[in-house]
């Protein structure tokens, strides 16, 4: 059991948790009480919040500043007096790196020179990959460029000692690994505890953002505390709090390491192993090894099952079997889909050959490069009418990934013109769908309940859609 850093969590949030170390992976958050519902495991502030772009107020004090000012009324004010926070742009276009890396390096640097402590407590603290390992350095040498040419000539001399140039390459390495986008406020954050809960594909936990004005409002005028004063404009760090919640239905055992999925789960093995590259792991979780991948699922192509029926759990009740003289499950593979042997209908259990799961791979390249034309439900319901020769063209489910992104495409531009109906049918659809591929109570799951809740109000009530209307 290693010590958590617990400044930044609120209402004692830290006592059902502890930060352990577990051996290839590393610090790990692990349970130390049993959590269950949708209970709130931890609250957490921020250590620092990024913006995306420059702006005149300044990130760590919240106040606005004036290239006249040029010491301690404002944080960053020196860097600002010397021209270093606006041309974070420039540097960003002439090396090639995110702005905002660039931004959250001048951001540690300035509040290093406030307090020298805080270089430990960001390069110890958080994990980073070496970055001068033979396989990584070669990928990162125009970060160590921007490293040198912001040391020697763009901070003012008295900061150029503060951090050599491996160590800002391992902090802009440490803001890609940690860092979590706050939805709605055009920023990025580090959260000292929530950085160390791992991924996982079957996630126990998730997490969403509160204001301090929301979380304010959930308690009696007579509760409320003054030890988090009031914040002004949204990048303060007070402003923002991070609430790291228990899945329902997942459950959450004393003992049990806390896990969140990093990246989109509606997406097959294979992407989520490529997207999992920026944090330097690979996943071996039972959802990447040993669960068929529901999400690439294609009409099953073998004559009907004993269990094939209209009325069958396994099949999407809105999917118009292409063809009554086939089996109606869905073919899917386990793993990446490259053991041939590992594809199988869940109902007929028919292995399909090895020509058929060639088409199925061939048509994902197509539609990936290509897209779905007529882009309506028939067209990704469509197949290969009565013909059940091995050589019958393969086509989508409903539930497969490339289906659902046209599904859901489709949904955002139906709510745009206020094709409520419409809306209702692909959100049926989807719901449905996001039901069968995601676990029972996944977040994405609730999303689309709450998407369904609004179409089919304004369904009912002939809502006019605005010019303008987004989605909700």
């Amino acid at each position: 059991v290693l010590t958590m850093n617990t400044q930044f969590l609120l209402q004692d949030s830290a006592a059902g948790v502890s930060l352990i170390e577990v051996p290839n992976k590393g610090r790990c958050l692990r349970a130390t009480r049993k959590f269950s519902g949708t209970e709130t495991i931890l609250l957490e502030r921020p250590l620092l919040l990024v913006p995306s772009e420059v702006s005149r107020i300044c990130p760590l004090c919240n106040e606005s500043f004036e290239k006249s000012q040029t010491c301690c009324t404002c944080c960053l004010a020196p860097l600002w007096a010397a021209g270093v926070w606006q041309a974070s742009t420039s540097l960003s276009e002439k090396h090639e790196v995110d702005e905002t890396l660039v931004l959250f390096v001048i951001l540690v640097v300035a509040r290093i020179a406030q307090c020298p402590s805080f270089r430990e407590e960001v390069l110890n603290y958080f994990f980073a990959p070496d970055v001068q390992s033979p396989t990584i350095r070669p990928l990162i040498d125009h970060f160590f460029d921007f490293a040198g040419e912001l040391l020697t000539s763009m901070l003012p001399p008295t900061y150029r000692n503060l951090l050599t140039p491996t160590e800002v390459v391992t902090l802009m390495a440490i803001y890609s690994v940690n860092a979590i986008r706050v939805p709605g406020q055009q920023c990025g954050a580090l959260f000292p505890t929530t950085a160390m809960v791992e991924h996982s594909c079957q996630p126990n936990a998730t997490f969403t953002f509160e204001t301090q004005q929301q979380r304010q409002g959930a308690h009696e005028e007579n509760q409320k505390t003054t030890e988090e004063p009031q914040a002004e404009g949204p990048h303060h760090h007070d402003s923002i709090c991070l609430k790291l919640s228990c899945i329902v239905g997942s459950g959450i055992n004393s003992g049990d390491r806390i896990s969140v999925s990093y990246i989109p789960l509606y997406i097959p093995t294979k992407q989520r192993q490529q997207l999992l590259q920026k944090y330097f792991f690979h996943c071996d979780c039972d959802a990447c090894t040993t669960i068929p991948d529901q999400c690439r699922s294609f009409w099953c192509c073998g004559p009907p099952s004993a269990s094939s029926s209209p009325s069958s759990s396994s099949s999407c009740s809105l999917a118009v079997s292409p063809s009554s003289l086939r089996c109606t499950g869905r073919v899917v593979p386990v793993g990446d889909g490259s053991d041939y042997s590992l594809w199988k209908c869940n109902k007929c259990h028919v292995t399909p050959t090895i020509h058929q799961v060639d088409a199925f791979k061939k048509l994902e390249e197509s539609i990936e490069h290509n897209g779905l034309r007529n882009m309506w439900l028939h067209s990704v319901l469509r197949g290969g009418g009565n013909d059940t020769s091995p050589n019958s063209d393969p086509f989508l489910h409903p539930t497969h990934y490339l289906a659902f992104k046209h599904l859901e495409d489709n949904l955002w531009q139906e709510f745009e013109r206020g094709h409520w109906q419409a809306c209702v049918s692909l959100t049926t659809v989807l719901l449905e769908g996001a039901r069968q591929v995601l676990p029972l109570h996944h977040p994405d799951v609730k999303e689309l309940e709450k998407v369904m809740q609004v179409v089919t109000t304004r369904a009912a009530t002939g809502h006019t859609a605005q010019a303008g209307s987004s989605p909700p």
